[in-house]
C-alpha cells in the first residue's frame, strides 16, 4: 500500500518485497541528492 503525503512516497511495509523496495527508492532519493548537490556545486563554482 502506498499514499502520497506532501508531495512524498509513503510506501507502508507489510512483506519483504515492499522492505526491498523501500530501500530501493530510499537509495534511489540518496543519489538524487547527491547528483543534485554536485550541479549545484558545479554552478556555484566550488
Amino acid at each position: 500500500m502506498a499514499r502520497l503525503s506532501e508531495g512524498c512516497l509513503t510506501i507502508i511495509a507489510d512483506s519483504d518485497e515492499v522492505q526491498e523496495l523501500r530501500e530501493q527508492l530510499y537509495q534511489a532519493q540518496q543519489a538524487f541528492k547527491s547528483l543534485k548537490d554536485g550541479m549545484f556545486s558545479m554552478l556555484n563554482g566550488d
